[in-house]
Formats: structure tokens, sequence, C-alpha cells
């Protein structure tokens, strides 16, 4: 048996057991309510660009929801997954992948959530491993202002696959007309971003990048030997790196508001680009490193959402402000006056929005959704919203600048029920001003023993075209995302 796969099974008797022992040993009183759920299924995902197979992901899951005492409930998910297509086999020769790519994503076993909840007449407090989303929109991608994604495989599936699961502290209590909650996250996670030739766009863009870097150095007559890298980054575990926030929740007369604030870190790395002297470096063979550092700043962010619902209808409002970013792509002043004659005014290859050490990016997202149920057979699910950041700094160049950039985004998801084991949906988003659009279709079909209790099958056919007219689109980490999956999954 090939060494992934044993220890795919080796973890899976290992944290399941942590699971299935207390239903096994039937402890009366207390552990005697305990209720056991699970899940498993095979998902195939097709590159349409490149024709060829490229997951191949195998999964299993557990929860169980105990009640260990009065007032109080144990949650325990775990989560497995094996990408067969990531190995080389004799019969399917197009499945080689780097070393890199197949450890990050070939196996996988994890706690997704591991807490306790505890309830009395004032307070619910939740403590330990826990996934939690506060935004409020159409697509778990809309924000990276407090939840940390998988964005491995290009951000898609629903939340619960996607949202990466925090150690934290949160505690609910009533106040006025509706419900304060507090959280506290020791160790803030970042976005876990794609490796290698994984095929979703982010490795290859970074390396797009120190790729034209080296070509200008060159150009402007360094003559020293430059090693490109990307460096990895990691948000810091301490005390002062903690996140922390709280939000507010009312609900009366049909209308819904919540409005939260929140101190934590960007999601999404600010790409630091550096140009420093090797060591090794010698009067006759200068080696120097151009280096790409991820980095996750702190920042705040603040969101209000409100809806006001009818019989058919959904009429949503919401807005985030995230003041103090750092910009994506930011420069060393060294590096910049090195890179000045090659640049000139225009940042060219380095993209539209790349700027010098210091610069500070605010930010203010504004929409609306409409959502409207005619039938069984028609459900429409629209938002759309505008971004505008306000970037002041320097450019490349050295310039003082202080500008307002403008993106705007919009979505529309159909859905049709008219079977009662046939769910029918397909997602369109498009995003600008570089413009590209994203279209996700989805059938499935589900059925299910005459038993209430019994087991569930569902079959889900669908797939994601991706189409994006500029490299420096909004859904530039998406590119060649062409793909389309099948998924036969078993929930017991």
């Amino acid at each position: 048996m090939p060494v992934p796969q044993t220890r795919f099974l080796t973890a899976i008797g290992i944290l399941f057991a942590g699971i299935l022992l207390p239903s096994a040993i039937g402890f009366d009183g207390a552990w005697a309510k305990v209720d056991l759920r699970g899940r498993a299924s095979q998902t195939a995902r097709y590159f349409l660009e490149d024709q060829r197979l490229r997951h191949q992901i195998t999964e299993v899951s557990l929860r169980q929801v105990a009640d260990i005492g009065e007032g109080m409930t144990s949650v325990i998910e775990g989560r497995f997954l094996y990408d067969s297509a990531l190995f080389p086999t004799p019969s399917i020769q197009f499945r080689h992948y780097s070393k890199e790519v197949r450890n990050d994503e070939g196996f996988e076993a994890e706690a997704r959530q591991i807490y306790v909840d505890w309830l009395s007449e004032k307070w619910a407090i939740k403590v330990g491993r826990i996934q939690f989303d506060w935004m409020d929109s159409l697509s778990p991608r809309t924000s990276d202002a407090v939840t940390a994604l998988d964005l491995r495989h290009g951000g898609f599936d629903n939340p619960s696959q996607i949202i990466e699961p925090v150690e934290a502290i949160s505690a609910n209590t009533s106040v006025g007309f509706g419900s304060a909650e507090f959280m506290i996250v020791p160790r803030g996670r970042h976005h876990r971003l794609p490796k290698g030739e994984n095929g979703y766009g982010y490795v290859e863009r970074v390396n797009g990048l120190l790729g034209g870097v080296q070509q200008a150095l060159v150009a402007s007559g360094v003559r020293r030997v430059i090693n490109p890298a990307l460096i990895s980054g990691q948000i810091p575990v301490d005390t002062t790196h903690a996140e922390y926030g709280g939000r507010y929740l009312m609900s009366a007369s049909g209308i819904d508001f919540s409005a939260f604030a929140w101190r934590g870190h960007q999601r999404t790395p600010s790409l630091e680009l550096t140009f420093d002297e090797a060591e090794g470096s010698s009067f006759d063979t200068e080696i120097w490193d151009l280096k790409a550092t991820e980095k996750y700043p702190q920042m705040s962010s603040y969101g209000v959402f409100a809806s006001l619902g009818g019989e058919a209808s959904v009429f949503r409002l919401f807005s985030l402000y995230e003041p103090g970013r750092t910009p994506s792509v930011l420069l060393q002043d060294e590096l910049a006056k090195y890179l000045s004659p090659a640049l000139g005014n225009s940042p060219g290859f380095l993209g539209d929005r790349v700027y010098r050490s210091g610069s500070i990016e605010d930010r203010l997202r504004g929409g609306l959704g409409f959502d409207y149920v005619f039938s069984k057979h028609l459900k429409i699910y629209s938002e759309g919203y505008v971004t505008v950041s306000q970037v002041t700094g320097r450019t490349p160049a050295g310039d003082s600048v202080e500008e307002a950039l403008r993106d705007h985004t919009a979505t529309m998801r159909l859905t049709n029920e008219s079977f009662d084991d046939l769910f029918i949906s397909c997602d369109t988003t498009i995003t600008g001003p570089k413009r590209s659009w994203l279209i996700s279709p989805d059938v499935t079909f589900e059925w299910r023993d005459k038993q209430p209790s019994a087991n569930t099958w569902k079959l889900s056919v669908g797939g994601w075209l991706v189409q994006s007219e500029s490299e420096q689109s909004a859904l530039q980490i998406l590119r060649g995302a062409r793909q389309v999956y099948m998924r036969l999954g078993a929930w017991f």
C-alpha cells in the first residue's frame, strides 16, 4: 500500500477514535445523549484548459454532538482528505506534480471543530476550535476582513468546507432588543494559499512578478547574480497579535440588523519586494537575493448589515470599512531606485497597484442585494457592491500620491426546485473595471431510503468557468480554473 494511503488510514483510526469512543462505550447519564453523523464522498475535478484530471478527492468526515452536563454540549468534527490524482500511477502518466503540491494537498487529517458550548440564563459561551463567519453575502469570498478561507482549490465549495477553523472564545448575551457577541482568537489565521503548480494562479502570479523584476534589474545595468524567491509568511503567535472583536445583532418586524468591529490581520498577503546582497557574495561574484516576502499586517474592520424581508422578497444592504490596510505589493526603496529606469512613470509588469514601503490603503465597500422567490421553479438571489480604495504613499518612481481606485462586483444566483429530489442552481459573477466573469452551474440529485433517519445519497455535477480579460482583474488568482466536477456523497 502506498505511504500516503497508509498515513491516511492511520490518521482516521487515531483521530476518529476520540469521536467514536463515547458512542461506542454507551455511557449512562450525561454521555447517553450522543448524536453521531458522518459523510463520505468522492469528488473528481477535471481541468478543461489543459485536459487533465486535477483532483480525485476522497473525503471522510464525522461529527459528534453530545450533552455532557446541564446546559453544556460538546461538538467534535473531523475531516480526512486524500487526493489520489496528485500521485503518479502507471496507467495515467500525466499525474505528475511537485513534492510541494503533494505534501500540501495530497493528504490531510484535520479537526474542523472541537468546542464546548455552555448555555445559561444570560450567557451562551463557546470555547475551543470553531468555524465562524460574520459576513452576510452570497459569496464567502466577498471579504477577508474576519474569516480566513481555504483557497488552495480556488475558494470554491460551500462555506463549511472552505472556512478555516480557529481556536477561539466567544460569549453571547442579550442586550436591549438584540444580542451582543464578543470573541477572542489568540492565534489568527490567514488564507490558505495554493502551492507550486496547483493551477489556481497565485504562485504563477508571484513568479511572473519576480521574473519581470529580475529582467528589469538586468536591463537597468545591474551586473550581478540574482536569486529570486518567494518567502512564505505567517501571522505571529503572541499576545500583541491576538485577534478580537464584537458584534451586535437585532431582529424585529421583518428587519435584521448586525454590526461588528474587529481587530485582526489581513488574510491575503502583502508582498514586500526586497533586493539585498546574499551570503557568499564576493568581489568577483556578487550574489544578490530578490525576495517577495508574504506579510500579514494588523488592521481593523467595521461592518454593518441590514435586511428587510417580505413574503417573497428580501432586500439587503451592507458596508465594510477597512482603514490602514497595506497595499498588495510594496517595493523596498533601494529596489525601486534600481527599477526606476525601467519603470518610468508606469509600474508596467508590476501591476497597477504597486507602491513603495510605508504606503497605506483605506478601503470602503458598500453594496446591496435583492432576493425574490417567484415559485419553487425560480428563485433569484442577487448582490452587487462597489469597493473604493484611497491609497496614500509613493509610487515606484518615488512620486507622492493620494489616489482613489474603484472596483465593482455583481453576483446573481438562480435556483430551480421543480422536482422534490433535484436541485438546479447557477451562480454568475462579474467583476471590474478590468472585467472578468465566473459562471458556476450545479445540478444535485438527492435520494434516501423511506425511513426518516435513513442514509442520504447525493450526486452533484457542475463546473466553474472563469474568463479574465486582464491579469490584473479581481479574479486573477483563479485564472485557468475552467473545470468540471462530479461528486458522489453519502450522509449517515
